[in-house]
């Protein structure tokens, strides 16, 4: 390929842009569809214990693929929705 000063400019580098190569923007962040029962339960700051028997209860919706056991984000952002009560209550009896 043929360098011209155009290319060199635009792209604030002596080679031009060929395939596989970034700009250099910054990408925003991607928040995964589905979460291990680890991260669910770091970000509820519950135990995993926890999260699990809630997946065993039926009383969050897991995917599961494989041998991993997922949830997804939806259900994370429902747990938060209907507040601590429901959670703490899935940890055993008090």
């Amino acid at each position: 390929m043929r360098r011209t000063a155009t290319t060199a400019k635009r792209h604030g580098r002596h080679q031009p842009l060929v395939m596989g190569m970034t700009t250099g923007l910054p990408r925003p962040p991607v928040e995964p569809d589905l979460l291990d029962q680890a991260e669910v339960a770091r970000r509820l700051n519950v135990s995993r214990t926890t999260i699990w028997r809630l997946a065993k209860r039926g009383e969050i919706r897991v995917v599961r693929i494989g041998s991993r056991t997922l949830i997804p984000r939806s259900e994370l952002q429902r747990l938060i929705a209907d507040g601590p009560g429901d959670v703490q209550s899935a940890s055993g009896p008090s």
